[in-house]
């Protein structure tokens, strides 16, 4: 007479669950995840969390606190080394009327970072050449901010470069 009861009980619960019914009550039982489903699971949520994070577009390894230690030392390699790739995504050829937004992305890059104000101070406003462009940082480091100018411009290829750091 029970089994009836059995059949449509496990229709309402799922085919994954299973009614074990006695005389007086009924119970459902759910079986555990397999160990390697566990694993699977845990893998794909920690690559959800990390591809949820903000990315920077053409930039692996940047590090506000390199750029920040970068200009307070004023250390021009070592800040081309973390800014060039990612302004390596922002070629533009000679003349382009979209270059100076395409140097406020850097500014607005920059300016994410805890630890860094940015503006573009001017757009190849220094009469070298190829013109060259600054963009104002400060630094907040302990209670004695830092200001340093960035002198950006563009190699042949379009390409913007990081040439100068100064006061």
């Amino acid at each position: 007479m029970s089994t009836p009861g059995i059949d449509e009980k496990s229709a309402l619960f799922g085919r994954f669950s299973h009614l074990y019914c006695n005389e007086n009550t009924c119970s459902i039982v759910i079986p555990s995840m397999k160990p390697l489903q566990i694993v699977i699971f845990f893998a794909l949520v920690s690559l959800l969390s990390l591809s949820c994070r903000k990315d920077r577009e053409g930039v692996n390894n940047f590090s506000c606190d390199g750029v920040a230690r970068s200009l307070v030392m004023e250390d021009v390699e070592a800040l081309r080394d973390i800014l060039e790739p990612m302004m390596a995504s922002l070629e533009v050829a000679d003349g382009d009327s979209d270059a100076q937004s395409k140097l406020l992305s850097v500014v607005e890059f920059l300016d994410e970072c805890n630890n860094l104000e940015a503006s573009l101070l001017c757009f190849e406003c220094v009469y070298a050449t190829p013109p060259q462009s600054e963009i104002s940082v400060k630094v907040s480091s302990g209670s004695n901010p830092v200001t340093k100018i960035i002198d950006i411009s563009r190699d042949n290829n379009g390409k913007f470069r990081v040439v100068g750091i100064h006061n």
